[in-house]
């Protein structure tokens, strides 16, 4: 009776989870609908938008992807000629950071709707080139040097006291910044830790080597 009595409890308890397997199985496709659909329905397109035959009056816009809705995200500057560039959208795509000003330019944030725009940088009125770090709560950029700054506007870093106009690529970890400057009289890739250390030159050669891009595993970082 005992042994019967345990083969039928097992039973149960394999017939339950086989059960409560299907259900998730069978759940999993719309939950994945669902998540599809918000991601569709919340998508936007940043874009630069600049008269003619004025010089260059950049300002940062926002669309749908279909292409409705358009409207100029910032309002700061002169009016239509916000001299706005360089945006790039946080991991999350909740925010999006560009860089304003004329001679000086500064980085700020703002959200994909307009609304919470701050500054983040007061540095020397040079800066540009702002790139999210991979966790989306730091933000490098250039300005004499490679900098890094948090989300927030808090924690400002000085990184190296060189570095070129080419945006600084994080390493998919968060933990390496790559850049490109010329303090050896030719335009060289380098990578520094997120923390300012370990700095190390990658590139050896007559060339002009720019641009860097981390691999996805982060193991190499061409140029």
């Amino acid at each position: 009776m005992a042994i019967v009595t345990l083969v039928a409890l097992a039973g149960a308890l394999l017939f339950a989870f086989l059960g409560r397997s299907a259900q998730s199985q069978t759940a999993s496709p719309a939950v994945s609908v669902r998540i599809n659909a918000a991601a569709q329905a919340t998508s936007t397109i940043a874009y630069l938008r600049e008269p003619l035959n004025i010089g260059y009056c950049g300002t940062v816009w926002v669309m749908n992807p279909d292409g409705s809705g358009p409207r100029r995200l910032a309002n700061g500057g002169v009016p239509g000629c916000g001299q706005e560039r360089d945006h790039a959208w946080s991991p999350d795509g909740r925010q999006i950071a560009f860089v304003s000003g004329n001679s000086p330019y500064s980085i700020y944030v703002i959200n994909p709707d307009g609304s919470g725009q701050r500054k983040l940088t007061h540095d020397n009125g040079h800066e540009k080139s702002p790139a999210w770090s991979p966790d989306g709560r730091q933000i490098a950029y250039l300005s004499n040097g490679v900098r890094v700054v948090n989300a927030d506007g808090s924690g400002h870093m000085r990184l190296t006291r060189s570095g070129a106009g080419y945006v600084p690529a994080w390493s998919p970890d968060g933990r390496q910044i790559a850049f490109v400057s010329r303090r050896d009289s030719n335009l060289e890739i380098y990578a520094i830790s997120a923390a300012g250390s370990g700095q190390r030159r990658l590139t050896r050669n007559a060339w002009r080597d720019s641009d860097p891009v981390w691999s996805p595993d982060g193991r190499r970082s061409p140029s």
